[in-house]
């Protein structure tokens, strides 16, 4: 796959003391447990805050869990929330802190900061939030010593918005599986339908026949049974949104049933499962929850539990 963000080095420091890393005289430590570090942006005065969880039992072939956060941004509710799973199944919890002050907005954040909100020209790959992710993963990956040479991504709500245009654009390469739960919004592989809602004018100009490689990487769409409320405050509304379907159930499995429609029509490996997650609304932690326990049975060649929408 090529990588449509050209990899760059980044420099954060950490020392960890049951895997390899590099002490330096700016060293952040982190042990076990809950922790912070600060990384730097290439090219840029700019930090970026980064929340962790290492279990006890953490070694070199831990899995990499990137977690991406709603709209609210908390990255420490986050971390919190899947510590005690990352206890239970040996995860390494990354959660990178896109505050709103550097990060304004759904244009920011949820759309990557792709294009200059006044000029509306493509910002230089270097300002997209998005390009962060995979070398921040490579830092903590080098740093710790790990093995891993991949990563899981996970995202709910504004998070999934995030974490399903990183690989609708082609900007990570080193996702092992994708879990995306529940967003307002997709963006749908249809070349008709205008972004971000769609393919049609979208900043990078990719087409639906691009995404053959995505279509064939393990991805886990999902969505609480109950999480139907059309009403709810932070579900897009606007016409365009709401022709996604009426609310978050139906937009996943809008989303996932025109993927599914899109690789049968290109002739293409189609690896993605669905799953409605019994009991659950909008909520973030059992929605969480339940993403560990699949990338759990994942991780132990299990693959992800499917339903047919």
């Amino acid at each position: 796959m090529l990588n449509r963000f050209a990899t760059y080095l980044s420099s954060v420091a950490l020392c960890f003391p049951l895997l390899v890393a590099t002490p330096s005289a700016s060293a952040f430590t982190l042990t076990e447990g809950k922790g912070r570090f600060w990384y730097s942006l290439p090219d840029s005065d700019q930090r970026l805050e980064v929340h962790t969880y290492l279990p006890d039992n953490v070694d070199s072939a831990s899995p990499i869990v990137m977690v991406m956060t709603g709209s609210s941004r908390n990255a420490v509710l986050n971390r919190d929330i899947w510590a005690n799973k990352a206890d239970e199944y040996g995860f390494i919890i990354v959660v990178p802190h896109f505050d709103k002050e550097d990060y304004p907005g759904a244009r920011s954040y949820h759309r990557g900061n792709l294009v200059d909100r006044k000029t509306q020209r493509l910002n230089p790959p270097e300002e997209w939030s998005y390009s962060v992710i995979e070398p921040l993963f490579e830092e903590v990956a080098e740093t710790l010593g790990s093995t891993r040479e991949e990563y899981y991504l996970f995202g709910h709500s504004a998070g999934c918005q995030v974490a399903h245009r990183l690989l609708t654009f082609d900007i990570t390469s080193k996702v092992e599986a994708l879990v995306c739960s529940a967003p307002g919004v997709w963006t749908f592989p249809d070349d008709d339908m205008p972004w971000h809602f769609g393919l049609k004018d979208d900043p990078l100009d990719v087409e639906t026949a691009d995404l053959a490689d995505y279509f064939a990487m393990p991805v886990l769409i999902m969505v609480g049974e109950n999480d139907d409320n059309p009403n709810h405050s932070k579900l897009a509304n606007s016409s365009r949104a709401m022709a996604l379907g009426a609310n978050r159930v139906e937009r996943a499995v809008n989303y996932f049933e025109t993927a599914q429609e899109q690789a049968h029509r290109l002739d293409v490996p189609f690896h993605w499962n669905f799953t409605l997650v019994p009991d659950v609304n909008h909520s973030t932690r059992k929605t969480a929850e339940f993403a560990a326990g699949q990338i759990a049975r994942f991780e132990r060649g299990e693959g992800f539990v499917d339903m047919d929408p």
